[in-house]
């Protein structure tokens, strides 16, 4: 009884998720909603959790002398982009810059997307102009 539709329900509680804004800001007209469920009806939720197990067996290895893995970070000498959603918070934001920055590359693009959550970097109203667009003249650049 609390939303009238089911729209507005979704709208609320993905803009909730996390915290105000961060997965997603439906509310605030950063992403469509609609949009926001055609996504997650094709969502595999068990997939991150595969993706962090894995993650964190590689970081545990990482001051283990007889691993032999080195992702050779820090130098990078492909170029990088970034993309950053200022409502996930200035720690992620920052943790983003300076691992895009810390890479060792020597051509690293920073982009910071304003009012933006998680999931509108990927589907956001304005995505077109501000992220697909950017990143194919970058493409083109680095090619």
């Amino acid at each position: 009884p609390r939303y009238e539709t089911v729209e507005e329900q979704l709208t609320m509680t993905l803009s909730q998720a996390w915290g105000k804004g961060v997965l997603t800001n439906p509310a605030d007209g950063v992403s469509d909603i609609r949009n926001l469920a055609r996504l997650m009806a094709g969502y595999d939720r068990f997939f991150p959790a595969i993706q962090n197990v894995e993650g964190r067996s590689l970081a545990q290895q990482v001051d283990d002398p007889a691993t032999t893995l080195d992702d050779e970070f820090g130098h990078l000498t492909a170029p990088v982009i970034y993309f950053g959603a200022t409502n996930m918070g200035a720690d992620s934001l920052l943790n983003g810059i300076y691992s895009a920055t810390a890479s060792g590359s020597e051509d690293v693009t920073i982009n910071v997307l304003e009012n933006h959550g998680h999931v509108d970097v990927l589907v956001g109203e304005t995505v077109r102009d501000q992220v697909f667009a950017v990143i194919e003249r970058w493409i083109r650049r680095v090619l």
